[in-house]
């Protein structure tokens, strides 16, 4: 029973040999239906999704009949809700209904597990529908993610068990025709093929609102992502036009340094010791000399800018790495060549 102790859902159906030398009809189906329901609200503030805690019903039933004798149902793992129901139902049953098809038992089970699964699937659109109607602003949107995806997952659950539960109700109907067509037919009143097929569209219309429900969600989600993505970007703008500023002033240093520095650099050389200016006076006129070891100076200087130059040169060529993108264009450069 491990396979079935862990299935999501499964019906068996068996039409059981008479006792003795009776010829009674006997028949025993078991099946199974989960549901997903919130059990608690953790409210978070300045946040649409809360934290949600939640449980499982594992609804197992099994049900017996003999014709005309016997009909038992046997309800496993029920909540307090399904019982009183089902229950209320059978008060109201007429038993000689109960007693005349082996899926009578069938048509009432279904009803009301149909009215758990309607409630659970609310339970989560409301939480969805919160999202929606608190979406995210561009200026600051602080997304929940980590909510948003655990709500997605809960939804994606609500999907998956209502389409098991669909499957269930396909093979209840398909064990249901196979014993009628075997069996004498029952009289309209009888039979209840049509409430259980009125139950199983209702059900697949819960799973269709379910499906919808996790494509609202799926679309909050990208729409945040975009959001956040929009608001990166006007961050980024915010910082390019302040480096356009911060540019704008370094430049305008350059043009003071270009200004500037050619005079600083000539009053700089001419006040070297290897210039000398001596003013004139009765005796003699005025004098500019300049030193026969002037050369001493280029011959400093120059090397010292080169190996100054070849220095930055060589750290602006292998001291920073090329970003992946450059080395793709490199690349793609060499296989040209």
């Amino acid at each position: 029973m491990t396979k079935e102790q862990d299935s999501n859902g499964y019906f068996y159906g068996r039409t059981l040999a008479p006792r003795g030398q009776t010829s009674t009809k006997r028949h025993v189906t078991v099946f199974r239906f989960m549901i997903k329901y919130v059990t608690k609200v953790f409210p978070k503030e300045f946040r649409p999704i809360p934290d949600i805690s939640y449980d499982w019903h594992i609804l197992t039933f099994v049900t017996y009949w003999e014709e005309g004798e016997v009909a038992r149902l046997l309800c496993f793992n029920s909540p307090l809700q399904l019982k009183q129901m089902i229950e209320h139902s059978l008060r109201e049953a007429i038993i000689d209904d109960l007693l005349a098809h082996p899926f009578a038992f069938h048509a009432i089970v279904m009803e009301h597990v149909a009215e758990l699964y309607d409630q659970a699937i609310w339970q989560f659109r409301d939480f969805v529908r919160d999202t929606e109607k608190q979406r995210m602003l561009i200026e600051d949107p602080q997304p929940d993610y980590a909510a948003m995806h655990e709500l997605s997952r809960h939804v994606m659950h609500c999907s998956e068990v209502l389409s098991t539960a669909l499957n269930v109700t396909d093979h209840i109907l398909g064990e249901l025709a196979r014993w009628q067509h075997a069996n004498v037919l029952q009289p309209a009143q009888d039979d209840p093929a049509p409430a259980i097929r009125h139950q199983k569209s209702m059900l697949q219309f819960m799973h269709n609102r379910s499906i919808a429900v996790e494509d609202r969600l799926k679309n909050e989600i990208n729409l945040a992502f975009h959001i956040t993505s929009q608001h990166s970007n006007l961050i980024s703008a915010k910082i390019a036009h302040a480096a356009q500023v911060d540019s704008r002033a370094m430049r305008t240093i350059s043009i003071l340094g270009l200004v500037f520095l050619p005079g600083t650099f000539i009053s700089a050389i001419f006040s070297m010791s290897f210039f000398n200016f001596t003013p004139g006076n009765q005796e003699q006129a005025a004098r500019w000399t300049v030193s026969e070891r002037f050369w001493l100076y280029w011959v400093v200087a120059i090397p010292v800018t080169a190996l100054t130059v070849l220095v930055w040169w060589t750290w602006q060529k292998w001291g920073v790495p090329p970003t992946p993108e450059v080395k793709f264009v490199q690349k793609e450069k060499k296989e040209n060549c």
